[in-house]
């Protein structure tokens, strides 16, 4: 997920940022801290904590740094899906897909709030709706390979063909970026669909 959706010069927040990037994230909360001790109306900080609270397995304190962030600026789609994902972490379906849609709402070439909500669904086996919102993804991103594997995914329980052409599409594309790892898992969905 996409995690720098705000922007602002503090040097804590990017530092925090950094130290998420590398995966760090008991020090990313160090920085975030630090960031809202000088700054507590910094939403941003509040936001990236969240995702670092939610990295850590720790969803209730990622659920109320989010909040607050939602509080201080209503408006923050990226914040709706980090709600969204944290809420689906948890199976709480019906919470991770209203938040989902008001990230839809606010933004709609959200392509991660469409990706994760099509999760969801996939994950209820509402396998139509996670079809539609993988399809939107790709109308956003249209060479974006894992999402035409995880369509092919959803299409084994609609349609063989449909998931046999995604599979060979991801195939492509994967190949194209040199990752033959996913490449040949794609082409062996293909070979198994095709038995």
């Amino acid at each position: 997920m996409k995690h720098t959706c705000l922007s602002n010069d503090n040097i804590h927040l990017h530092s925090g940022i950094t130290y998420y990037q590398k995966q760090d994230f008991r020090q990313a909360i160090a920085c975030f801290n630090q960031a809202l001790e000088l700054d507590p109306q910094l939403a941003a900080a509040y936001y990236n904590r969240g995702l670092a609270w939610y990295e850590l397995g720790k969803y209730p304190e990622a659920i109320a740094d989010f909040n607050i962030a939602l509080e201080i600026d209503a408006e923050l789609a990226c914040v709706y899906n980090g709600l969204g994902i944290t809420y689906r972490q948890l199976l709480d379906y019906d919470k991770a897909l209203e938040n989902f849609n008001i990230a839809i709402k606010l933004d709609p070439d959200f392509a991660s709030a469409y990706y994760n909500r099509a999760i969801a669904f996939h994950n209820q086996r509402k396998f139509d709706a996670a079809i539609a919102d993988y399809t939107q993804v790709l109308r956003i991103a249209p060479n974006d390979a894992y999402t035409y594997f995880k369509r092919g995914i959803a299409h084994r329980h609609t349609d063989t063909q449909a998931a046999i052409a995604d599979f060979q599409k991801a195939a492509e594309l994967f190949s194209i970026q040199g990752n033959k790892t996913w490449q040949e898992s794609a082409l062996l969905q293909v070979q198994e669909l095709k038995k």
